[in-house]
């Protein structure tokens, strides 16, 4: 049976390169837990890195791939339908109609949005419609 190497965590070398493994391009960081208290923790303001459907335009019953990558994002979530997602992904998506999808982060500094839209021939938009409880 092969002997795994040891780590020695006293040598600064390479403690930065096991760092390192984890932000490479193949990593992403997880959506938090739903409910996830608090605010966004000091840093750097989120940046969307981008935020695009390829193709835009389609036929009924053909897909897109929705594609995202954001940076410093304390939370994000892509509406409608999709809900909280990590900070780098893309999804299939065949929509029956006209979408807008909406990106929206959370950072340090505030909330950004982006929008993509995939237009399916012969539709309609889908409007997204937000209601909003007045607090007593």
């Amino acid at each position: 049976m092969p002997r795994m190497p040891r780590v020695d965590f006293k040598r600064p070398s390479l403690l930065i390169v096991l760092m390192g493994l984890g932000a490479g391009p193949g990593f992403a960081q997880a959506p938090p837990p739903a409910g996830f208290p608090g605010q966004a923790p000091e840093g750097p303001p989120a940046e969307i890195v981008h935020f695009e459907l390829a193709p835009n335009a389609v036929e009924p019953g053909q897909s897109t791939t929705l594609d995202w990558e954001v940076l410093n994002a304390y939370s994000l979530k892509i509406e409608p339908g999709i809900g909280a997602v990590a900070t780098r992904g893309h999804r299939a998506l065949t929509p029956a109609q006209t979408t807008t999808y909406v990106l929206t982060v959370t950072g340090t500094g505030g909330t950004k949005t982006a929008r993509a839209t995939v237009t399916v021939a012969g539709t309609k938009a889908v409007t997204l419609i937000r209601t909003f409880k007045r607090a007593m």
